[in-house]
């Protein structure tokens, strides 16, 4: 006789987890942990890249700007002794300053031709190999400076600093272009905020080998460049171990390479990586065609972009910091302090702003780019003031009180400058550009602060001998920053830890003047929100009105009125017998025929934000479309992915139909020119992402007889699947009909829902387990 079997209790509810659940089944379980890193501090490995390719880029920049300072003595000297060999003439003190001024000036020529061709060498070779071509001719034109000295050419320095200008914008421009993209956007701010650093350290090194006491003399002058050639091959070795930026490698659709390359920035695993890479794609998708300098600037909202980062290199420039890193020394020296006393005080100056750029490493994450920038630059207007009144007073009084206080204003100068716009103005423009535009952006604020520092260097000298220092100064360096500070504060979005799209959205809640939304003159949405509740209670109210308009026709006028149309200019129409204006009337509703499906709206929605549809329908636009018979302006879009495009523009908020693809909702945001809807949408597909990579897949295991298989499996509660039937082999069974078998079963769920099931799946069972007792 058969053995009798006991019906298991798991036939009654699937879902319980079963007690003779195998141990062997748990390597079955896949559980995708995605936990986020919200530190701001860079990997270590990271810092160390930045600082070997800022020693090449930023430290050479920095350098360069301070060694002619304490030794500008010791160079005119030289240029005069090579004149005179030479030409056999001497020249006087004012040829020799305006010649001195040039030379040194001819360093931001160069570097102005530099920034020119930055665009073009960060794309048509990539960000490291710009970097190997950077650093030779950086080497190569230190090379000729050295041999100038030995045999005495100034003519040969003069065309070394031209090429030295060159090399120093390139280096400069690509390395914070390739840390900006090989930096996890967490700790971008800190990982760019190593190219003001290491410029401070190149000023502080170059202040302190230049002194009249080490290799600022006759003899050793050309020592100083042999120390930056060593420097610059140090990080010339270093570049061949390390990979091209995954955002270019990307671009070039070369995804294996950019996960590598991401890897070894961010330090992270593979799931990691193919996270970072999906963000990348998101700014890559619509950026695969680079735009050159003069492309960026045909482009409204790129060029709008393009000229903030300018303006923030402009008031970098204009600071005041190009005269005190070229003649720091000299306006010391009319302190009463000697040519070392001088030196000594131009290397404390450099200190302060090493250690102002390790307080702007503790602020920059915290405060943001925008704040920091503001109130940096308000401290350095109001300290210009103050520099500008001790001046005069000195020059007045030559009390040495004054001059101790010029000293101590000179110093609090460059804590602010090193705070602020000195790190900051290197990458700012990196980060409101997208990938497309951000070589050619860099290229354009290379080239005003490599022009302004040219300008102010050539011009500094001569209009302090025709008036005064006083009067130099503030005529540069006051009236500049305060004209750049209102500019930039209602235009200079925040953009730390953004997206291009982020940075757009940031930049409509910027405060605007004259109330307007920006400089396209579109109307403020909440304007556009009163405008829209005036017309609906206009029209109620207009219907209660047929009798006055009636009144009005009847006595033969119909009294001109003001419509407002979507660019929010006032124009003349006229009152119909409705009470609705016959412009309104006629134009109040607006036909689309997009894809072959008809969309009808109202004007004002479409003029919502600015747009194509609101350019499209704009007299003033500057588009043009075709009409069908009906008159609708045809749109060959697709139109199941219009209605959330139309849905945003009435009510501010995404909805989406089941079955309608996220990503194509995206890809006409960004045709429709919506950045914010962009935005939206780019959030929603985060959040499935994250969804789907909390799943995990749950396996349980039901025993039941042979005879009862068959129910068993046809009853499994929806999302449950049967994987695998493992007989159980007994003797006690002479029949298939008779064998007890085990179900192997599994389901995908929530991370959530399968800790809540668990936790009541515990309970039922020794529920059960206490009635079979």
């Amino acid at each position: 006789m058969n053995k009798p079997t006991k019906r298991s209790p798991l036939l009654e509810n699937p879902d319980l987890k079963a007690t003779y659940a195998l141990p062997e089944l748990a390597q079955f379980t896949r559980i995708t942990n995605t936990q986020s890193t919200t530190s701001t501090n860079p990997p270590l490995k990271l810092v160390l890249i930045a600082i070997a390719v800022c020693m090449g880029g930023s430290f050479h920049f920095g350098f360069q700007l301070v060694i002619t300072n304490p030794t500008q003595q010791v160079f005119i000297d030289f240029v005069n002794r090579c004149h005179i060999e030479h030409y056999g003439e001497h020249l006087g003190k004012e040829a020799l300053d305006t010649l001195w001024s040039t030379i040194v000036a001819l360093l931001f020529v160069g570097a102005l031709f530099g920034s020119f061709v930055l665009r073009l060498t960060a794309e048509k070779l990539g960000r490291k190999n710009g970097l190997y071509l950077s650093f030779s001719l950086g080497q190569i034109s230190i090379a000729m400076a050295v041999t100038s000295a030995w045999i005495s050419s100034y003519e040969l320095y003069i065309l070394s600093r031209i090429l030295l200008g060159i090399s120093m914008t390139m280096s400069l421009g690509l390395a914070a272009i390739y840390l900006a993209e090989v930096s996890p956007k967490r700790c971008r701010g800190k990982v760019g905020l190593v190219t003001g650093s290491m410029i401070q350290v190149g000023t502080v090194f170059g202040s302190i080998i230049a002194m009249p006491n080490i290799f600022g003399t006759t003899n050793l002058w050309a020592l100083i460049y042999v120390v930056e050639f060593f420097l610059m091959l140090a990080s010339f070795a270093c570049l061949p171990f390390l990979p091209e930026s995954p955002c270019l490698l990307l671009s070039k659709g070369d995804e294996w390479n950019a996960r590598r390359a991401v890897q070894f920035f961010h330090c992270c695993d593979e799931t990691t990586a193919l996270k970072v890479i999906d963000e990348m794609r998101e700014d890559t998708a619509h950026s695969q065609k680079t735009m050159g300098m003069l492309e960026v600037m045909r482009d409204q909202k790129l060029r709008k972009r393009t000229f903030v980062g300018m303006v923030v290199a402009f008031v970098m420039a204009f600071s005041g910091i190009a005269v005190i890193n070229g003649y720091a020394v000299e306006i010391l020296k009319q302190t009463g302090l000697s040519q070392m006393e001088a030196s000594i005080a131009n290397v404390g100056f450099t200190l302060i702003s090493l250690f102002a750029v390790y307080i702007a490493a503790k602020v920059v994450e915290s405060n943001g780019r925008r704040s920091l920038l503001l109130f940096s630059n308000i401290c350095i207007l109001i300290t210009n003031v103050i520099i500008v009144a001790l001046m005069w007073i000195f020059s007045t009084t030559q009390w040495q009180f004054f001059g101790w206080m010029l000293i101590f204003a000179i110093g609090m100068f460059t804590l602010w400058f090193s705070i602020g716009p000195g790190p900051l103005c290197y990458f700012v423009s990196t980060e409101l550009l997208p990938l497309k535009a951000r070589s050619a952006a860099q290229g354009w604020t290379a080239a005003v602060q490599m022009a302004c520092r040219s300008f102010l260097l050539m011009i500094y000298l001569p209009l302090k001998n025709a008036t005064s220092q006083s009067f130099a100064y503030a005529f540069l360096f006051v009236i500049p920053v305060a004209l750049s500070i209102a500019f930039l504060y209602y235009e200079l979005p925040e953009t730390k830890n953004k997206t291009p799209s982020e940075v757009d959205e940031e930049a409509a809640r910027l405060p605007k003047l004259c109330g307007k939304l920006d400089g396209l003159n579109v109307l403020s949405s909440c304007h556009n929100r009163l405008l829209y509740k005036h017309q609906i209670s206009y029209r109620s109210f207009a219907s209660e009105k047929n009798s006055f308009g009636d009144k009005r026709k009847m006595n033969g006028f119909e009294g001109d009125s003001q419509s407002i149309d979507c660019n929010g200019t006032s124009t003349p129409s006229s009152y119909n017998g409705n009470g609705m204006s016959r412009k309104s009337s006629e134009a109040a509703w607006i036909k689309l025929n997009v894809g072959g499906q008809i969309f009808q709206t109202t004007k004002m929605t479409l003029c919502r934000e600015e747009s194509f549809l609101s350019k499209l329908i704009r007299d003033d636009g500057g588009l043009t479309s075709d009409r069908d018979e009906s008159g609708a302006i045809l749109i060959d879009r697709d139109p199941q992915y219009f209605a959330p495009i139309l849905n945003y523009l009435r009510h501010g908020k995404l909805v989406i139909n089941p079955g309608i693809s996220l990503e194509g909702v995206l890809h006409e945001a960004d045709f429709y020119n919506l950045p914010v809807l962009s935005h939206m949408v780019l959030e929603r597909i985060k959040g499935k992402k994250l969804e789907l990579s909390q799943k995990k897949t749950v396996y349980r295991v039901l025993q039941c007889h042979g005879e009862e298989l068959t129910n068993c499996i046809s009853n499994l509660s929806d999302g449950w699947k049967l994987d695998q039937l493992v007989p159980v082999a007994s003797a006690l069974y002479s029949s298939d009909i008779q064998r007890e078998y085990l179900c192997v079963v599994s389901q995908e769920c929530n991370q959530l829902a399968v800790d809540e099931r668990e936790s009541q799946d515990r309970a039922k069972l020794l529920q059960q387990r206490a009635r079979n007792n």
